[in-house]
């Protein structure tokens, strides 16, 4: 039997428009929790405020992804807003990450150094923030696959301020070790530079009851198809 085939018997049986519970992280499924809710409502605060570096931790299949599309969704719909999503972050060296940047950044103009490169992204984000009052954020998923020399480009972006605000706004979504990393002494000076932290954990029982059941219902599903035991035995 075809794969697509066996797709389209489930939706059919069902009666459902598309996949409630695929692993694809989809905005249109992101149910809030109250820490998602309260780390999306801390980032907010931060990038409109321009105060800088945020960073969101959590394990696996805790939404951060679906966060982070989510932010660079509402980021795209702000016209006041431009920003740039890296979902694949490790580069094997800083001038390629800072060269990503740029290009999606959309400037134009290109240099082979280092340095230069440097200049011309500072220089964009000094006319972009000061001269035409826009907020550049950059978000980055994954972030615990960075090496030291990517976070150590990153604590360099973050030295671009003016008195009261700072030109890049940075937000991290990484993986409970990243939390350990971003500690090292090396990186103090990044790490106490964040304007906000929030933590994304395991649902509470009434939660996954509550997600479930959003789920279904945004993938056009009607009569809830799962028992009480069942929600006990997806929670466990």
């Amino acid at each position: 039997m075809a794969l697509l085939s066996m797709e389209d018997q489930y939706l059919t049986y069902f009666d459902l428009k598309d996949e409630p519970f695929s692993t694809t992280p989809n905005p249109r499924y992101l149910w809030l929790s109250g820490p998602h809710d309260l780390a999306i409502r801390k980032t907010k605060w931060a990038i409109s405020g321009k105060r800088g570096l945020c960073m969101v931790f959590g394990e696996v299949g805790t939404g951060k992804s679906t966060i982070a599309r989510e932010l660079a969704q509402r980021c795209e719909d702000d016209p006041k807003v431009e920003h740039v999503f890296l979902t694949n972050p490790n580069f094997p060296s800083p001038i390629q990450l800072l060269k990503a940047i740029i290009e999606q950044f959309g400037i134009t103009d290109t240099s082979r150094s280092f340095i230069g490169s440097l200049d011309i992204l500072k220089s964009f984000l000094l006319r972009k923030a000061v001269d035409e009052g826009k907020t550049l954020v950059l978000i980055i998923d994954e972030a615990n696959t960075m090496r030291m020399p990517l976070l150590e480009l990153l604590r360099q972006l973050m030295n671009y301020e003016s008195n009261d605000q700072k030109f890049l706004q940075v937000v991290l979504f990484g993986q409970e070790e990243f939390r350990t990393k971003i500690r090292h002494p090396r990186f103090r000076h990044l790490y106490n530079r964040a304007a906000m932290t929030a933590d994304l954990g395991p649902f509470t029982h009434d939660e996954t009851g509550e997600m479930l059941r959003f789920r279904w219902t945004v993938a056009g599903g009607k009569e809830f198809p799962f028992t009480d035991a069942a929600i006990e035995r997806i929670y466990t």
